[in-house]
């Protein structure tokens, strides 16, 4: 946060913050926006810029390249630390208009099925659990990001497996169900963990603590008004 005067005070009212924050499509557009709304609300200026983070490396973070990591990879080091956000389930998107919900194990794996895999070829972690687990798909399409799925999916019978939490954004044109016969482990009930992760040289900094902080809060609203939406 280039503009952010570090010291033991920080009056956001006098503020002009400079903040990058690395974050990929589905945490971008669910969080950033409002967040962006309410940090600007509580300080003098503000100029966000978001970069994209895929699967992410601590030097993204060691390298000033961000100043806020928003990922389900959080990245290892003694000098990186992380705050859960959110987590979520993966769920099966279908078009209503061009075929049913699967209903059986056998259904689901006969599909063909769009997904995606990041830029540097890391996959989602659902799909390398299902891999793991024997259940392998026919992948008609895979693209980069949450964004493209849509254009892939509608006007087809092909399944897209994504997390819940994109029925209000990105995947609101279609229906969702349960994954039907999926392997999971004892106890388990997310798929997909969200943090937010940052410098350990920021852990004091009080500007860098109101913005966690911020974060955190807008986070716990954002994902309850999303989950409302898909109830």
């Amino acid at each position: 946060m280039q503009d952010f005067s570090r010291g033991a005070r920080f009056d956001p009212a006098t503020a002009d913050v400079s903040l990058v924050v690395a974050a990929n499509d589905l945490q971008r557009d669910l969080l950033l926006p409002g967040f962006s709304r309410a940090l600007e609300r509580e300080v003098k200026s503000l100029a966000l810029r978001v970069v994209p983070s895929d699967a992410p490396s601590a030097d993204i973070l060691r390298d000033n390249v961000c100043d806020l990591l928003i990922t389900p990879f959080p990245p290892d080091g003694a000098d990186i630390l992380q705050r859960n956000l959110f987590r979520d389930e993966y769920v099966c998107y279908y078009d209503a208009n061009c075929r049913a919900a699967p209903r059986s194990r056998e259904n689901y794996l006969a599909a063909r099925h769009v997904t995606v895999v990041y830029p540097d070829r890391t996959r989602l972690a659902f799909d390398t659990a299902m891999e793991k687990a024997g259940m392998s798909r026919d992948f008609a399409v895979s693209v980069a990001s949450f964004s493209g799925v849509a254009a892939f999916l509608r006007g087809t019978d092909r399944l897209a497996t994504l997390p819940r939490l994109l029925g209000p954004g990105f995947m609101r044109d279609f229906a969702a169900a349960p994954v039907p016969g999926r392997p999971r482990k004892s106890g388990e009930r997310a798929d997909i963990s969200m943090s937010l992760v940052w410098r350990r040289r920021d852990a004091v900094d009080p500007a860098m603590t109101f913005v966690r902080n911020l974060m955190v809060r807008h986070a716990t609203a954002a994902v309850r008004a999303a989950r409302a939406a898909t109830a």
